[in-house]
């Protein structure tokens, strides 16, 4: 996409399922059913077939300095391991793979461990030197899996990913119910009680917390930024994007693929609010809600007795705007 706006086609594009890999400088992007080549993209020209004769795989990561591949058409539950400091080396996928119980739905590299995900379970591979001639061995860690690839974040050497039945946190040994710890368990659920396999969950980083939009299709469902330090939940309004990316540049920022026409958005204007920026993206104010825990009856009654919000709001030319306040008593 050039400055000016316009688009150059670079022939047929693959369509990630994932977060695309970043290996020794190449951008490697993944096909979407199993059957197309990866393509390598390293900042000049435009993308083309990552050489070596890879695997077409569906998911990609890097883990101890090589880039790894998995789920092909023919072979859903392999995982294979490219050449060790050259994603564009010479593969050898007749013998450097490990296979997982099960169809594989995402990839992740830790510090010390490579997670597999499924949609049944979560495996991890340790070692650093894969088949022939490995120290690696893979074990089966705990359930549920990972129904969506585009869910998986990784924050300080730990792995978000979403089910169903939450949103979940795991460094490799524990398992960590984020749902649950941010008092959205039964919301979650009820959420993902008509969930099909034309929902979508994608997340990305962002400073110190993570966001997910959750869309079906081309309808938006829901959105959150998650607090890593104290698991606070804060709903999203029109967060409508299916892929995500976050920059490796010195200024922190994520980029995502909005949902709702062809564009980019960014998300740091959430946390540094401008004049510029009051309304949403398709120019719509942002109206701020906060929501309670419910408060049962007991033997005594509890009052609130004040409120204060601290809210930044800026005048953009002559707008005067206004902060008003309501609430319930129900």
């Amino acid at each position: 996409i050039a400055a000016d706006g316009s688009v150059t086609d670079a022939g047929p594009a693959n369509v990630p399922k994932a977060t695309l890999a970043f290996h020794r400088n190449t951008l490697i992007v993944t096909g979407s059913n199993g059957d197309t080549a990866p393509k390598a993209f390293t900042g000049v020209g435009v993308p083309s077939t990552l050489a070596g004769s890879p695997p077409f795989a569906i998911y990609g990561t890097v883990y101890k300095d090589r880039t790894v591949l998995a789920n092909t058409l023919g072979s859903p539950q392999r995982v294979w391991f490219g050449p060790a400091g050259n994603p564009a080396g010479t593969w050898d996928t007749t013998q450097s793979w490990i296979d997982a119980d099960y169809a594989v739905s995402g990839i992740a590299s830790l510090r010390n461990a490579l997670i597999i995900f499924s949609t049944v379970q979560v495996e991890r591979i340790i070692g650093s030197t894969p088949p022939p001639g490995t120290d690696m061995s893979r074990q089966a860690l705990f359930q549920p899996g990972c129904i969506d690839a585009r869910s998986i974040v990784i924050a300080d050497d730990t792995c978000y990913f979403a089910n169903p039945t939450g949103l979940y946190q795991t460094d490799g040994a524990a398992i960590l119910d984020v749902t649950e710890k941010g008092g959205m368990k039964r919301y979650w659920q009820e959420l993902f009680s008509t969930y099909t396999s034309t929902w979508t969950v994608t997340g990305v980083r962002l400073r110190n917390w993570v966001v997910y939009s959750i869309m079906d299709d081309a309808t938006f469902k829901d959105a959150f930024a998650i607090d890593i330090a104290s698991r606070v939940w804060v709903r999203l309004a029109n967060m409508k994007f299916l892929g995500a990316w976050q920059s490796v540049e010195a200024a922190p920022e994520s980029f995502f693929g909005w949902r709702g026409g062809p564009r980019v958005g960014k998300l740091s204007s959430l946390f540094m609010p401008s004049a510029g920026v009051k309304n949403d993206a398709d120019g719509i104010p942002v109206a701020p809600q906060m929501e309670t825990a419910w408060f049962p009856l007991g033997a005594s009654k509890a009052q609130i007795r004040d409120i204060y919000a601290a809210y930044d709001i800026r005048d953009a030319a002559t707008d005067d705007p206004v902060l008003t306040m309501g609430y319930l008593l129900s």
